[in-house]
C-alpha cells in the first residue's frame, strides 16, 4: 500500500554502475517469471541492460526496487556489475512503486491486473477517485471500466490464464460479463490463448448481445452506519439470495486483503 507523503520533495536518481554483490532484494518482490527471463537473456547477452534497474541506497549497499528480471538475467550471465538509477537513502517507498508502475506501462509490460493496480495506486497516491487516477495513468474511462469489470468478475485461475498469455482487456471483459461459471471463464480464456476462440465466438456462444434483467423487487436495509439496497427478480429463491450475498462478501474480502482504499470500493465493485 502506498500513501503520498506530505511536504516531501521528490527524490532525484543518479545513474551509475553498481556491483551485483552490493545489491539486496526486497522481501515483498514479485516471483520471477522464467519465460520472461528466457526472453530477456539473449537480448541482455548481446546488448547489455538497455534499461537500468532502480535501486535505493541503504548505507553502503543498495535495495533493488525496479528490475528484478534484468538483475537476475545479468547474474545468470556471469556479469559482476549492472547499470542502475540510484535514488538517495530515505527515498519514500511509495515514490519507487509509482515509478515502477509507470515504467511497466511505458514498456507495455502490463497485464489487466497490472493496469488496475497502477490506477489504484495512483488513486491512493493522489488521494483521488478512479476517474481522476485514470487521467494520471493515461487510461481512457471506457478502458478503465472494462478493466474493473475484468478484475472484479474473473476468478483467480482465469486471471492467471489472462496474465500468462497476455490477453488484453477486450477479451477479458467479454469473458467476465458473459461466462456463467468460473470454469467457463477459464476454459474460454484458454481457448482464446490457443487461437481457437475469437471475441466474436465468445459473444456468439454466450447468446449474443446481453440484455439487462428487469428489476422487480428492491429491499432497502440499514444496519448501524451501513445502508443496503438489494434488487432481484421475484423468482429468486432464498438459496440464490444467500449465494449472491456470499459472493458479495467474498468480493469485498478480496479487496480488503489488497488494502484497497474503502472509498474506491463502490467504483471497483460496480
Amino acid at each position: 500500500m502506498i500513501v503520498k507523503p506530505e511536504n516531501v520533495p521528490a527524490a532525484t536518481p543518479t545513474w551509475r554502475r553498481v556491483s551485483l554483490s552490493q545489491i539486496d532484494l526486497m522481501e515483498n518482490r514479485r516471483p520471477l517469471d522464467e519465460e520472461n527471463l528466457q526472453r530477456l537473456e539473449p537480448s541482455i547477452a548481446e546488448n547489455g541492460v538497455l534499461q537500468p534497474v532502480g535501486l535505493v541506497a541503504v548505507g553502503n549497499r543498495f535495495l533493488l526496487c525496479i528490475g528484478n528480471h534484468r538483475h537476475e538475467v545479468t547474474k545468470r550471465l556471469g556479469h559482476t556489475e549492472i547499470d542502475a538509477l540510484v535514488w538517495p537513502e530515505g527515498t519514500p517507498p511509495e515514490q519507487m512503486l509509482v515509478f515502477s508502475l509507470h515504467e511497466n506501462h511505458l514498456r507495455k509490460d502490463e497485464s489487466v491486473e497490472d493496469t488496475f493496480k497502477r490506477v489504484t495506486e495512483l488513486a491512493r497516491y493522489h488521494r483521488c477517485n478512479f476517474t481522476e487516477a485514470a487521467v494520471h495513468a493515461c487510461v481512457t474511462p471506457g478502458t478503465l471500466s472494462k478493466i474493473r469489470k475484468s478484475v472484479g468478475k474473473l476468478c483467480p485461475e482465469a486471471l492467471q490464464v489472462a496474465r500468462e498469455n497476455k490477453i488484453g482487456v477486450a477479451i477479458t471483459y467479454e469473458v467476465a460479463r458473459r461466462a456463467k461459471t468460473e470454469d467457463e471463464q477459464t476454459t474460454w480464456l484458454k481457448e482464446h490463448a490457443a487461437g481457437r476462440m475469437s471475441r466474436d465466438a465468445i459473444i456468439k456462444i454466450s447468446g449474443g448481445k446481453k440484455s439487462k434483467a428487469p428489476k422487480e423487487v428492491t429491499l432497502e436495509l440499514k444496519m448501524d452506519q451501513v445502508a443496503f439496497q438489494l434488487t432481484f427478480p421475484r423468482t429468486v429463491s432464498y438459496e440464490e439470495l444467500f449465494d449472491a450475498i456470499a459472493k458479495l462478501k467474498a468480493g469485498i474480502q478480496v479487496h480488503a486483503k489488497q488494502n484497497l482504499p474503502i472509498h474506491l470500493l463502490a467504483e471497483v465493485m460496480a
